[in-house]
């Protein structure tokens, strides 16, 4: 660990962290930190690392007041002569609650494309969007018999929401790989296809975008196609302008992008849940738009599945959706830490999951804001035991880790997944977060020293009071097994 680098990459973020206050209206004044004159004694990183946490949530908590000085004075129904503003100074057609339609955040936010023409739309989360979006498709192709669409993808939500909308007059196939599309000769026949670049999976696949271009040079001129892309993994790092030239000869084609505005468009603020989506297409079909536009429009009011006027206030500041730099650092950060696990022989670590790991795999997206850690013949006491023995290593050094999920992954956590099969799977996930401080490095370091150990029965040995404290807690927990 070169503490000299550590300091760097906290001044780094101390900078960051006084632009993003001066954004969002707070006064740094108002906060003392000590980034001028800090050592690089690691017990005063370790202070200072901790210091930045709190500017963080200190700015969180500020842009909240604002949001809320702004909707709390609003009646649901207000007077029609009222100016409805946001604390960045939009003005609403505010109207009825339910049907609000942010339309100048929403321009302001969308992100533009030469040569193609589109629109954005905020909804309540990723998964109102895509309701929106296939309720949107039956009704486009409401004089088809048979509306047929693929899903490439993991996620459980989108995989459950995709039985849903399974009928008689729609029909869905979920595949596997682009491999399996090639061969199947889908296209010809399809209406719509929904695609993970990053699949949300506990192996955290990746989809050969190389291979569905190619699929797609046989679609039939004559049809029109929704491609739907699901960002939220990587949000604005997914570079549309370049795969939108790579499709441009490819006659009839909707593109959508739809992802879940939480996880990295909020420089991990978690100011609310939203969810975008995002329609392209070129000149074919720009006649279709505004009619495109007004179906969405309509579902969402229809459906109450937009924002709330506290949520648009929460959500109006400049570098919302509009920021790459820290789904960037966060991706990055993800790689370095999963590529600084050295896994030995008979570990109780069988395997670290990333998408950059994948030595064979030359997708264009290996990447994701988190990984996953494999161990030997897993079960929930291991999963448990592991975590505590990181949490206690961790606070030999005054340094706090928290065991939960995270949308943001602005801070650092860490927690296990147990699939709900008969049989379960296990992983232990860890998002690394956005400061390469001194948890970062000492993460790394103890999940390196635990690889060493062959045996889970060893932290008998070398943890009695962590391992004897959760056996006696935990009686319904599955025991050691090696």
């Amino acid at each position: 660990m070169e503490l000299e680098e550590v300091k760097k990459n906290l001044d780094k973020e101390t900078k960051d962290l006084i632009e993003l206050a001066t954004t969002l209206n707070y006064d740094i004044n108002n906060i003392n930190l000590i980034y001028n004159n800090f050592s690089t004694n690691i017990n005063d990183l370790i202070l200072f690392e901790d210091q930045l946490n709190q500017f963080a949530d200190h700015i969180r908590r500020n842009w909240f007041n604002l949001a809320h000085l702004s909707s709390s004075k609003l009646y649901k129904s207000p007077d029609i002569t009222e100016k409805i503003m946001t604390p960045n100074n939009t003005e609403l057609n505010y109207g009825y609650e339910r049907c609000l339609s942010p339309k100048k955040l929403e321009n302001r936010i969308h992100m533009k494309v030469e040569n193609w023409e589109g629109f954005s739309l905020l909804y309540s989360s990723a998964m109102a969007a895509l309701t929106s979006l296939l309720n949107g498709i039956r009704k486009f192709y409401k004089k088809k018999n048979s509306i047929k669409g693929i899903f490439l993808g993991s996620y459980f939500e989108n995989y459950h929401l995709i039985d849903n909308f399974n009928s008689v007059n729609m029909n869905i196939t979920k595949i596997v790989d682009t491999k399996q599309l090639k061969e199947k000769n889908y296209i010809h026949d399809l209406d719509f296809m929904i695609i993970e670049p990053v699949k949300y999976n506990l192996n955290l696949e990746t989809i050969n975008l190389e291979d569905l271009i190619e699929v797609l040079k046989y679609k039939p001129d004559d049809k029109i196609l929704f491609l739907i892309f699901d960002t939220t993994l990587l949000s604005g790092v997914f570079e549309k302008e370049k795969f939108f030239k790579k499709i441009s000869s490819i006659k009839n084609i909707f593109f959508i992008e739809i992802k879940s505005c939480l996880k990295l468009d909020q420089h991990g603020l978690e100011f609310s849940n939203s969810g975008l989506m995002s329609v392209y297409t070129n000149k074919n079909l720009i006649s279709l738009m505004g009619k495109l536009h007004e179906f969405f429009e309509g579902f969402r009011s229809i459906y109450g599945s937009g924002l709330s006027f506290n949520q648009v206030c929460l959500l109006d500041f400049n570098g919302f959706n509009q920021n790459t730099t820290y789904p960037n650092a966060i991706l990055k950060n993800n790689e370095l830490f999963a590529k600084s696990i050295n896994i030995k022989p008979n570990s109780i670590i069988e395997k670290v999951i990333h998408p950059s790991l994948d030595y064979d795999n030359f997708d264009e997206y290996k990447m994701a804001p988190f990984l996953f850690l494999k161990i030997k013949n897993p079960n929930d006491f291991k999963c448990n035991l592991f975590i505590e023995i990181i949490k206690y290593e961790l606070q030999k050094i005054n340094i706090n880790i928290k065991v939960s999920n995270s949308f943001g992954f602005r801070q650092t956590r860490m927690q296990y997944i147990k699939t709900v099969e008969q049989k379960p799977n296990f992983v232990i996930k860890i998002a690394v977060g956005k400061i390469k401080g001194i948890m970062f490095y000492k993460l790394i370091e103890i999940i390196n020293n635990l690889a060493e150990i062959e045996n889970f029965n060893a932290f008998q040995n070398i943890y009695p009071s962590i391992y004897n404290n959760l056996k006696n807690s935990n009686h319904n927990l599955n025991l050691i097994t090696n």
